[in-house]
C-alpha cells in the first residue's frame, strides 16, 4: 500500500497518467516504489529519449510542487541487455 503524506499520492498519480499518455503501445511505465517510475522504451536511441524526457519534462512540471524529477537512461538495442541490467544501468546514471 502506498504511503499517502499530504497529496503527495494524488501528485504522483497523475504525473503517472501524464506520463502515461505520451506512451507509445510497446513502451512500460512501471511504479517502482512510493515515488519512483521506470520506463521501458524499447528500440529508441539515447538522442530519442532525451527528446522524450524533456517534452515529459515540461508535461509534468506543474504536478511537481515541490517534489523532484531525477532521470537517468541507458540504450541497448535488440538483445545486448536484460531488462534487470537497463533498470540498474539507468539507475547508476541518474
Amino acid at each position: 500500500t502506498p504511503i499517502v503524506i499530504g497529496g503527495i499520492e494524488a501528485s504522483l498519480r497523475r504525473i503517472a497518467q501524464l506520463i502515461g499518455g505520451q506512451l507509445r503501445t510497446s513502451d512500460v511505465l512501471a511504479r517502482m516504489d512510493e515515488s519512483e517510475f521506470a520506463m521501458l522504451l524499447p528500440e529508441t536511441s539515447q538522442e530519442q529519449v532525451s527528446g522524450y524526457v524533456e517534452r515529459v519534462s515540461e508535461l509534468i512540471a506543474d504536478e511537481l510542487d515541490g517534489l523532484s524529477l531525477t532521470v537517468g537512461s541507458c540504450s541497448a538495442f535488440g538483445d545486448e541487455c536484460s531488462e534487470r541490467k537497463l533498470w540498474s544501468e539507468a539507475r547508476r546514471r541518474r
